[in-house]
């Protein structure tokens, strides 16, 4: 897609869209129009009848640009969201996607706007939004600050086994086999960034024998890392006989009034040593750190989860929206087209489903 901004002062700046755009001898034709008619009529007297057309051109000329600046607006917003979408993977997954597939075509950079016309859309943009961007907050004790492992957004991270994983595995790729791997999935990968990543805050070590229904815990920090909950606590559950643990979380989360947060083991980053179990909180009310209960699914011997370790995915949400009625019945001739359709073209070309089915972030 491209573009042709168009101002008295800031000139005229083209992109790729093939439309027509009004440039600025366009924008003089009312003008140009009235000075003839004037001429016609007050015998060559050409400066009168620019004088009594002047504010008639130069308004019409303002409305003009105006609407154009709008439009322009409007189609950046479009393609800037549309190139935050390809940016989503990291630069180095950027060009070990060249490497694979050669002159594929990749993310353009960002449209460099002029001064002014940047200043006038975030002007508009901020005119726009109604109320502020929702923020959380990790809050430590002042003397763990820049001691302790600290949350990241997860979209930040990514596992190493995923890192390493080609987009595309030339080795099954074939007439009938496509090759593509996980590392397409958007799904996957929107799985991956939502929240935030909560790490283990400093190192420990698990020893798990028995058959797993032992586990002592250890560390260096001076915290209280882990402990044990009562068998009683949690009697029957099918973990037994391993333990139910917890971690001690040091971080205590805030949220903007109405909001919760959704405590869940980190989404498609499987660990082998332990397993997290999940929960809601209202940290909007509930301001005090929040602990993590954990069964040891590992063999015995000695496992070491280091700091920085993921631990846990924190997922905010509106609890406005989460009480939502469900209907339960067969669908439409209509809906099974759409479905039918939707699905056909997910299949019909690679980045269906990003272009098409998948929400602007």
């Amino acid at each position: 897609m491209r573009f042709t901004w168009l101002s008295p002062r800031l000139g005229t700046f083209t992109s790729p869209n093939r439309k027509r755009v009004m440039s600025h001898a366009d924008l003089r034709q009312p003008r140009q129009a009235g000075e003839a008619l004037d001429h016609r009529h007050d015998g060559g007297h050409r400066r009168s009848g620019w004088r009594a057309h002047d504010g008639f051109g130069r308004q019409l000329q303002f409305e003009l640009v105006e609407q154009l600046q709008l439009e322009l607006l409007q189609q950046l917003q479009l393609e800037l969201l549309q190139q935050l979408e390809l940016e989503l993977v990291e630069p180095a997954q950027v060009r070990e996607a060249q490497d694979e597939e050669g002159p594929a075509r990749v993310p353009r950079s960002p449209v460099a706007l002029p001064g002014a016309l940047r200043r006038l859309a975030d002007g508009r943009r901020a005119r726009s939004v109604s109320r502020p961007r929702p923020t959380i907050e990790f809050l430590c004790r002042p003397e763990d600050k820049g001691v302790i492992a600290e949350p990241v957004a997860a979209r930040t991270v990514q596992p190493a086994w995923f890192k390493s994983l080609p987009g595309l595995d030339r080795a099954q790729l074939s007439a009938t086999n496509n090759g593509l791997t996980v590392k397409r999935c958007v799904p996957f990968l929107d799985a991956l960034s939502v929240g935030w990543i909560l790490p283990l805050a400093a190192t420990v070590r698990l020893q798990i024998s028995d058959g797993g229904s032992t586990v002592v815990a250890g560390w260096e920090f001076d915290r209280e890392m882990v402990s044990t909950h009562s068998p009683h606590q949690a009697a029957g559950n099918p973990y037994e006989p391993r333990p139910m643990m917890k971690f001690h979380n040091p971080w205590t989360i805030r949220t903007p009034p109405g909001w919760s947060c959704l405590f869940v083991a980190p989404l498609n980053r499987p660990d082998a040593v332990v397993e997290v179990l999940s929960g809601v909180v209202d940290t909007d009310v509930y301001v005090s750190p929040v602990n993590f209960p954990f069964v040891a699914v590992a063999g015995d011997g000695v496992h070491i989860l280091s700091r920085g370790t993921p631990i846990v995915q924190v997922i905010p949400f509106e609890r406005r929206y989460g009480d939502i009625e469900a209907v339960i019945r067969a669908e439409s001739d209509d809906e099974a087209a759409e479905s039918e359709r939707v699905y056909r073209s997910t299949l019909a070309a690679e980045g269906s489903y990003r272009r098409r089915s998948r929400a602007q972030r």
